[in-house]
């Protein structure tokens, strides 16, 4: 009965998280525009992705309960991979909705988040941290969507969108000229965790 209800409540939380990231990441602003932060979206949009992760850390750990068997020692490593990576976007995402504005306002000019956020930028450790994230949280959801696919305890589908959402978006946060990426990306990894908190709901 507590296993239940724990997949339950992961269904629940992994369907909102997911939602959360397909509905924010449209509105994704560009890290390498300096207007970016002084926009009225900056913040909200980074708080939801923020909750977003949070909600995942929970829904994940659900999946993991419900296929682990099957998957292996890939399900494991990419569960842990993905848990942490998610768990370092917390406080990465609420640094860039409250710190990142205020810290651009003291700048002498212009810079982009990039900029700040950088290992050259003013705010200490939070280079190191975001390293941790993109190091982390590719990988991780990237064996989270293989051993979706090869388990079949969810729809492969859900694991395909996952496994092809995380790597479009994560690309599109490194390469300059693809930075739309990442919005597209964000969308159909959201969509592919949400659909895998559906499947716990219905049980």
């Amino acid at each position: 009965m507590a296993t239940q209800s724990f997949l339950v409540i992961s269904g629940i939380a992994l369907t909102l998280g997911g939602a959360l990231q397909a509905l924010a990441s449209p509105a994704h602003l560009s890290n390498r525009d300096p207007n970016s932060v002084k926009s009225n979206m900056w913040v909200p949009v980074a708080i939801t992705l923020g909750c977003s992760y949070l909600f995942i850390s929970i829904g994940i750990s659900g999946v993991y309960l419900r296929q682990g068997e099957q998957t292996g020692i890939i399900g494991l490593i990419g569960f842990i991979l993905a848990l942490l990576g998610s768990l370092l976007a917390l406080p990465i995402s609420f640094i860039t909705a409250f710190v990142i504005p205020y810290v651009a306002k003291q700048e002498s000019y212009s810079k982009t988040p990039l900029d700040l956020l950088g290992a050259k930028g003013p705010i200490p450790g939070i280079f190191n941290l975001l390293l941790g994230y993109i190091f982390l949280l590719m990988p991780g959801f990237v064996l989270f969507g293989i051993a979706t696919i090869r388990a079949g305890v969810f729809p492969p589908l859900a694991g395909w969108l996952v496994l092809f959402g995380i790597v479009i978006s994560q690309s599109g946060n490194m390469v300059l000229k693809l930075t739309f990426l990442r919005n597209v990306g964000g969308v159909l990894f959201g969509l592919g965790l949400a659909w895998h908190g559906v499947v716990l709901l219905l049980g």
